[in-house]
């Protein structure tokens, strides 16, 4: 995911976010008011993510969408696959690639795995 302005996601992800912010708070009020801590209780109980922040360090808000929507998907039940990885636009095309690949084949080998 890539940051843009003020840590808001991309023109094109701001719908998807708006509805994940949206679940995750109505996730943690139900819970708040049930009492209720399992995560089998949460919408993405079982729901494994992996999310690359894609950001430049030369902005206040580096790679913030990435971070919290990592946040906002454990809330709603999520684990993550891998620790969010943030991607600095400063390093330039090819080191942003390779951080990129080396992530991806994580991944991959963790699929594989399974």
């Amino acid at each position: 995911c890539s940051t843009f302005g003020l840590g808001r996601p991309p023109r094109d992800g701001e719908l998807f976010y708006s509805n994940v912010q949206l679940e995750a708070i109505k996730c943690k009020e139900n819970l708040e008011d049930l009492a209720i801590g399992e995560e089998e209780e949460k919408a993405l109980a079982g729901t494994s993510v992996a999310i690359a922040a894609l950001g430049s360090s030369a902005f206040d808000h580096y790679a913030t969408f990435g971070l919290d929507l990592t946040d906002e998907l454990v809330t709603l039940g999520a684990s993550t696959a891998l620790g969010t990885i943030t991607i600095d636009g400063v390093n330039g095309k090819t080191e942003q690639k390779q951080i990129f690949e080396q992530w991806e084949n994580k991944i991959i080998q963790i699929e594989n795995e399974r």
